[in-house]
């Protein structure tokens, strides 16, 4: 069955106004391009490019401050990552656990595991034999450690 395109649909606008002036507000998410490069311009832009315009805020201490006092939390208590996948990961490493970030979620588990080793016990212990004395007869993809 089709999806009907609904008419309240095509009012829906975007509206952007750019990077002026950062002082001004927050933007803790950066994983959109709302407006896209000229291919020109960004081959224009990228020359004049030093490493600390790749930091939204250069100077974290000041964003710690504001959102500290915005949040009425205490400074120790508010933790900045570059994103979710990486906050997630540093929440599973500082709780003693492994984590492993793939193209679309965090992998976390607790103990010395990895892919070919668990999969090695599973068939081992559920299939009755080894897979290394039947090598020609599997193929294992993933990372081995």
């Amino acid at each position: 069955m089709p999806i009907k395109r609904s008419s309240r649909l095509d009012q829906v606008t975007r509206e952007f106004y750019g990077y002026s002036d950062r002082r001004l507000f927050f933007r803790l998410d950066r994983n959109e391009d709302p407006v896209g490069w000229e291919d020109s311009k960004f081959a224009e832009l990228k020359k004049s490019l030093i490493q600390e315009d790749f930091a939204a805020y250069s100077d974290s201490n000041e964003l710690l401050s504001k959102l500290s006092e915005w949040t009425s939390l205490p400074e120790e208590n508010i933790y900045i990552t570059a994103g979710a996948d990486g906050a997630i990961k540093n929440i599973f490493e500082d709780s003693g656990a492994v984590a492993k970030i793939s193209s679309i979620h965090v992998n976390g588990w607790f103990g010395d595991y990895d892919k070919l080793s668990t999969c090695q016990l599973f068939v081992s212990s559920e299939l009755g034999f080894e897979l290394s004395e039947q090598r020609e007869k599997f193929i294992f993809v993933g990372d081995m450690r």
